[in-house]
């Protein structure tokens, strides 16, 4: 059975480390969630051990103010968490990762039928899921997963937002991005609206020894560029603390946000 931990209202730091059967390296994991500058905590996420030699960590930013984006968020996670340790296999993680995340989508919209104050209720989500030296990462909104890899940072996840349709059709560019009026208007949620979700799932991408996985919420790249963000974890890829670092970092940056990073390596 997998080991899991989700946001709590205060800033929390977990530290883990894998016991590999003989010859196999030995990962770590790690988290840093905090409300910041926010009243209230509104991020999720969630990192298991390995199980049936997967294993799957996921940054869910809730919307909708307050209780409400909460409530999106740790349901999100929560379905994740459920299916994945029921799941004894997986056709494809894939089919998995897209089946899971309509599964939530269809529980948000039940339950903002049932209760008339959770129909703004919604959140984006964002990870990856490893299996042996190979992983898949998800995306909906516009937390995002990076790589650090051979002393270099790539996103792995691309936004679903505005500012990164104004890119992608060449009308400004990554540093307009970064201090947009618009940069927070999201294309792409779990929400009780069905048509406003998109999930991007891509892989498979290899995985080596050294690297270093990173999933997390807007509050950390909306205050840190990925140029900033490659430098702390250069200087810091063999703290046990990284997630910390990274979190810390963000709120230094005048992060306005709820902060929230998980890592693997």
């Amino acid at each position: 059975m997998g080991l899991f931990r989700k946001k709590e209202n205060n800033e929390k730091k977990l530290e883990n480390v894998e016991q590999p059967e003989a010859n196999e390296p030995i990962h770590t994991t790690g988290f840093y969630s905090d409300k910041g500058r926010r009243a209230n905590q509104e991020d999720s996420f969630l990192i298991t051990d390995e199980y049936h030699k997967r294993r799957l960590i996921l940054v869910a930013d809730g919307l909708g103010g307050q209780e409400y984006g909460e409530f999106a968020s740790n349901l999100t996670t929560d379905v994740f968490k459920n299916f994945f340790v029921q799941s004894e296999s997986f056709d494809s993680p894939e089919s998995f990762l897209t089946r899971t995340t309509l599964v939530a989508a269809s529980m948000l919209m039940n339950k903002s039928t049932e209760d008339e104050n959770l129909k703004d209720s919604a959140t984006t989500l964002t990870g990856f899921m490893i299996i042996d030296n190979i992983f898949y990462t998800i995306n909906v909104g516009d937390s995002r997963v990076y790589m650090f890899s051979d002393n270099k940072l790539t996103r792995k996840t691309k936004d679903h937002s505005f500012v990164q349709h104004l890119i992608d059709t060449g009308e400004i560019t990554l540093e307009d991005a970064f201090s947009h009026p618009k940069k927070n208007l999201v294309t792409s949620i779990i929400s009780n609206n069905i048509t406003k979700l998109k999930t991007s799932i891509e892989g498979p991408f290899n995985l080596k020894e050294g690297d270093i996985l990173i999933a997390c919420s807007d509050g950390v790249h909306d205050a840190l560029r990925d140029a900033e963000i490659e430098k702390i974890i250069a200087n810091n890829q063999n703290a046990d603390n990284l997630a910390e670092i990274i979190g810390k970092a963000s709120y230094d940056a005048e992060s306005k946000d709820n902060i929230t990073a998980c890592f693997y390596k």
